[in-house]
């Protein structure tokens, strides 16, 4: 793994400057301690029966060069590639295309960084970091309908939590040393409300994580940078609800307050554990992704009626990339370079699209 891909850097844009420096207060239950270095080895094999492969359409409107994130509902699957083809595609469930939205550029209609997107109701809305504005497809034909602009504040991921109400994650780069308020819960016409920020360290952002707010059966989680705490998002704010205990191989405040070179540095000799994103939940597990020796990226659950955390790991390749969970199912991406890299059965070692798999879990493991 290249530690550098750890990092990005965006273009200068402008962010709020007016928070305060008081401590936020949550009205949160009971925060839940998950066991990380304490893991137990298990066999994907043990906990899935079966899976199937979706390999989606690949031609000159297909391509997709990287995926910043997938999302999927009963119509079809939907994957963003916000730096190199700067597109969002949707496909159908057999991996053809449907259609696929290149709107770059600027002015109605059009966006110039697409950093993120959601699914609500019948619309997909894409978030404009540059232009900081919101743009609004029909999900089932992808044709435009119309856009709306931001607040005075500046977000590079969201949620829509309904009712008009939406949950963002402000970028803290800027802010500089300590910690500031870095996430929001705001109307689309109102004043962002600070009771209701993430209190974190601003030089954290330098990371970005996979994928930060997921949604499933049982709420909208986020998960930033740095940071391993997740937090269960409604209208009332963040509150924290799991907590990732790495111990003594954990982050320390000194990284992740530090100067980004010198963090960078400490990490890539110190090697210490913190999770990386794509953290889904159903009834049962919470899954999660974290980088542990050398940088290696790991997938986990805990089992919440165990109360332990169980480490996926087999003889043969097993992907990481998590884009859905639910009761009956888990579902990742492939990329193509992982695929060319490993001995996958029943896929051919042919550079195309990135695929999808669909694992199925066994019926005693649910």
């Amino acid at each position: 793994m290249h530690i550098s891909r750890l990092f990005y850097f965006l273009s200068a844009v402008l962010f709020i400057s007016s928070c305060t420096s008081k401590e936020p207060v949550f009205e949160t239950n009971e925060l839940v301690q998950i066991p990380s270095l304490d893991q137990e080895i298990l066999d994907p094999e043990e906990l899935f029966e079966g899976k199937e492969i979706i390999e989606l359409e690949f031609c000159d409107d297909c391509i997709i060069a990287e995926v910043q994130k997938i999302m999927s509902d009963e119509t079809g699957i939907y994957v963003l590639d916000k730096t190199i083809v700067k597109s969002l595609k949707k496909f159908d469930w057999n991996g053809n295309l449907i259609y696929s939205i290149n709107e770059s550029g600027s002015g109605l209609g059009k966006y110039v960084l697409p950093f993120d997107f959601d699914l609500v109701d019948e619309e997909v809305i894409i978030l404009d970091v540059n232009q900081r504005k919101m743009l609004f497809f029909d999900s089932e034909l992808g044709t435009f309908e119309k856009e709306e602009r931001l607040g005075d504040f500046q977000a590079v991921s969201f949620a829509t939590l309904g009712n008009q109400t939406f949950a963002y994650h402000l970028d803290g780069r800027t802010f500089g040393p300590g910690k500031h308020f870095l996430g929001l819960i705001s109307g689309r016409d109102s004043t962002a409300d600070s009771s209701n920020w993430v209190y974190d360290f601003g030089n954290s952002d330098y990371m970005a994580v996979e994928q930060e707010f997921s949604k499933g059966q049982e709420g909208v989680l986020f998960a930033k940078s740095m940071n391993d705490t997740i937090y269960s998002v409604d209208e009332r704010g963040f509150s924290p609800k799991y907590y990732l205990n790495f111990g003594e191989k954990g982050l320390s405040d000194e990284i992740r307050d530090g100067d980004i070179m010198e963090s960078r540095q400490k990490i890539m000799t110190e090697w210490p554990y913190f999770h990386w994103g794509r953290v889904f939940e159903n009834s049962q597990k919470l899954f999660f992704l974290w980088s542990g020796d050398q940088g290696e990226r790991n997938l986990s659950f805990f089992d919440k009626k165990l109360k332990k955390t169980f480490l996926l790991k087999g003889n043969d390749f097993f992907p990481n990339k998590i884009f859905h969970l639910d009761e009956d199912r888990l579902l990742v991406y492939i990329t193509p370079e992982e695929y060319m890299e490993n001995d996958i059965k029943d896929l051919n070692k042919e550079y195309k699209n990135p695929v999808i798999v669909s694992y199925k879990f066994r019926a005693n493991k649910k």
